[in-house]
């Protein structure tokens, strides 16, 4: 089984010609949602493969070298990994039902996979679960693609073939965060609010909390995903409430220039985060307002703040100080980091601009901009590296002698771009330098 979460509890059930195996987990594709499945495995040189589904989404995959299909696969309310209890585990009664405790709650799930608790226990919908995540996967950008009618035809489809599985809650938010992202990332932004709002009003989850800030702040709404992000805190269970969660605030602060929300951000990152880290994301905020300062050229990638290393190269850039070795360095830490590739890649850009090789980081921007612009639409950060990748354009046209070009570039952004911050500030040195009298020397 190769899964998104990590799986807390197994329980066997031997069977003369199909056995099965249950198990607890979390999912990080579902919302960050726990959940309980079963996996059927046909005996060896049995008759054939037992009923259930193959499910390839990224969400579970049941290998089909080990003869397994996916019988059933159930999101349940919203816990923090590790709230089920160990000392009770996973066990399976007379009648087939799963008995676990979860958040000091007792809960039971019939043989279907269905909650007790739910108005659909007693129904055999395995089938229709498994279908449900089949389903998700055409909320993708490859199948969907910039089409706001294809988003809106996938998600009415969702509520007409499971209406049953949408009466339970989680089924709900999953439904909710899907929806929203795939109409933001076709630019459908009014609808993205719109479903993404109804959602976290009915299902106050962690993840729908943080899918509405993402939506509200890529539409420049940064005042209300601020004040989402603060309601998220406040309850917050999950780790993507608790990690995430603040992350997102520092990302909306520096995109306001607030150094007061940033220090409150940094602050509520709290004892998980070492010093280390939190000097990146400083130097971060400091370099998208163009503050640069000594101490941020010699920053290191950490597990929780994987781009320091690319940073503290930007830094150098904007000091006049890049060299040809942050070339080899970039490029070490876009193989060894895959966290940080896109600002590996942006940070080498710059350094081929002030190492003389205008046309190659023209190519480099080009390449990393159709990787950065799909889903720029549902995430603030990539939407900054994106505003970012776009401004350093305008710089790499001009140092490749295409002038015309370059102002153009400039002028285009010039109009889209929030203004104080670095991506327009770099727009605004090419038009500078475009000027009558021609380039003039400055940072970069």
């Amino acid at each position: 089984l190769m899964h998104g979460g990590w799986i807390f509890h197994l329980q066997a059930i031997p069977g003369k010609e199909t056995s099965r195996i249950r198990l607890l987990s979390t999912s990080a594709a579902l919302a960050e949602l726990p959940v309980a499945a079963e996996l059927a495995y046909a005996r060896p040189g049995g008759a054939g493969r037992p009923a259930g589904s193959t499910v390839r989404t990224g969400i579970a995959d049941a290998s089909l070298l080990s003869g397994a299909n996916l019988t059933w696969y159930t999101p349940l309310d919203q816990a923090a990994p590790g709230q089920f209890d160990s000392s009770r585990g996973l066990a399976i009664d007379e009648a087939g039902n799963s008995l676990f405790v979860m958040a000091g709650t007792p809960w039971k799930l019939d043989r279907w996979g269905n909650p007790t608790s739910s108005p659909n226990a007693g129904r055999d919908l395995a089938a229709l679960r498994v279908a449900f995540l089949v389903r998700l996967s055409d909320f993708t950008r490859w199948k969907l693609g910039p089409d706001p009618g294809a988003v809106m035809a996938a998600h009415r489809g969702l509520e007409r073939d499971f209406s049953p599985l949408l009466a339970e809650a989680p089924y709900r938010a999953v439904k909710g965060t899907y929806t929203a992202k795939a109409f933001a990332e076709s630019g459908a932004l009014k609808d993205a609010l719109g479903e993404i709002e109804r959602c976290w009003q009915d299902v106050p989850y962690d993840a729908v909390g943080l899918t509405l800030a993402q939506v509200q702040a890529t539409a420049g709404r940064l005042d209300d995903a601020a004040a989402t992000l603060r309601r998220v805190a406040s309850t917050a269970v999950t780790p993507a409430g608790n990690y995430h969660g603040p992350q997102l605030l520092v990302r909306v602060a520096m995109e306001k220039r607030d150094p007061i929300l940033l220090r409150d951000a940094l602050e509520g990152q709290g004892s998980g985060r070492s010093p280390e880290a939190l000097a990146v994301a400083a130097a971060r905020a400091r370099l998208w307002w163009d503050e640069v300062q000594e101490a941020d050229t010699s920053l290191h990638a950490l597990d929780t703040a994987p781009d320091g290393e690319a940073i503290a190269c930007l830094v150098r850039w904007r000091l006049g100080r890049s060299t040809a070795d942050d070339l080899d360095a970039m490029a070490a830490t876009e193989r060894l980091n895959p966290d940080a590739q896109a600002e590996a890649r942006l940070a080498k850009a710059a350094v081929l601009i002030a190492t003389g090789h205008g046309g190659e980081s023209v190519s480099e921007l080009d390449s990393l901009m159709l990787l950065l612009r799909p889903d720029a639409g549902s995430s603030l950060r990539l939407r900054q590296l994106l505003d970012l990748a776009q401004a350093l354009r305008a710089k790499a046209l001009l140092a490749a002698g295409r002038r015309a070009e370059a102002a153009a570039e400039a002028r285009r952004l010039a109009g889209t771009l929030r203004p104080g911050l670095l991506p327009a500030i770099l727009a605004a040195e090419v038009l500078r330098d475009v000027g009558p009298r021609g380039p003039r020397p400055g940072p970069g």
